[in-house]
């Protein structure tokens, strides 16, 4: 009896260890990629033009208790692109409680390899669907930066109503001010070609839009894509997209999520 209670203390003692040390380190190395899935601010967290009283960022390390949950969603995001893609395209993901830029939060952005995203537990809505597609949208951006060839917005933005204009490269900043962020569905943006209210605000944002839910899509989205034909176009001009960075992104792959190898 005396034995096993000796070694139920030593397990016990193990386990919290192991617990302590995954609490108190700063981040972990994703084996397959080299990517570095970080929770804490750190020094060098933003670059340096982003520390002036214009942007004025900031951050707030994630609640501990969301670390191991925020870590898995990371991992399986990273999961569903070639190891290949990553290496060349990104270096770090953080994700905070809070992100801070031009005196308003935000859920996600990004830097050259960088990406940030948001979580403040899934009371507050941050559910897994919604940090994977955080993800998705902020890499889409990466991309899109790093091989603007593989894009031609003025072909995408044939597929918009007639007559209509994005707004300027700060416009995100302000639909968020204003309350214009919705990202729900909404009737009357699909008819025009946009996937909800915050599309509207840039052509990035449209195209982010579009970038995290043929990922990880939310319910009814590859409805919305077979019933409306502006949808329907730019939904194959971004899997192209996509399918000129790597031949595996196809729509059968998009539309058949779990049937493809894990990367």
């Amino acid at each position: 009896m005396l034995k096993n209670f000796y070694i139920f203390v030593i397990i016990l003692f193990y386990c919290l260890s192991r617990d302590a040390y995954a609490v108190t380190n700063n981040y972990v190395i994703d084996k397959a990629t080299g990517t570095r899935i970080g929770w804490m601010v750190e020094k060098d967290i933003f670059p340096d033009e982003w520390t002036d009283e214009s942007v004025n960022a900031s951050a707030i390390s994630l609640d501990k208790k969301e670390i191991k949950r925020s870590v898995q969603i990371v991992k399986q995001a990273l999961s569903k692109y070639p190891v290949s893609l990553l290496k060349q395209n990104l270096k770090r993901v953080y994700i905070l409680y809070d992100i801070t830029f031009y005196g308003v939060s935000f859920g996600g952005t990004n830097s050259l390899d960088t990406i940030y995203l948001t979580n403040r537990g899934t009371f507050k809505g941050y559910t897994d669907l919604y940090i994977e597609q955080l993800f998705h949208e902020e890499f889409s951006s990466i991309l899109l930066r790093n091989y603007p060839d593989k894009f031609d917005g003025n072909i995408w933005g044939k597929f918009n109503a007639q007559n209509f204009k994005y707004n300027d490269s700060t416009a995100g900043v302000a639909a968020l001010k204003n309350k214009k962020d919705a990202e729900d569905f909404d009737d009357f943006y699909i008819k025009n070609g946009l996937l909800n209210q915050y599309a509207q605000s840039s052509q990035e944002n449209d195209f982010n839009s579009f970038a995290k839910n043929i990922f990880k899509s939310k319910t009814n989205f590859w409805n919305i894509v077979d019933e409306n034909k502006r949808i329907r176009i730019k939904t194959t001009i971004i899997i192209n997209f996509y399918h000129s960075l790597d031949k595996m992104f196809t729509e059968e792959y998009f539309r058949n999520p779990g049937t493809h190898p894990i990367f």
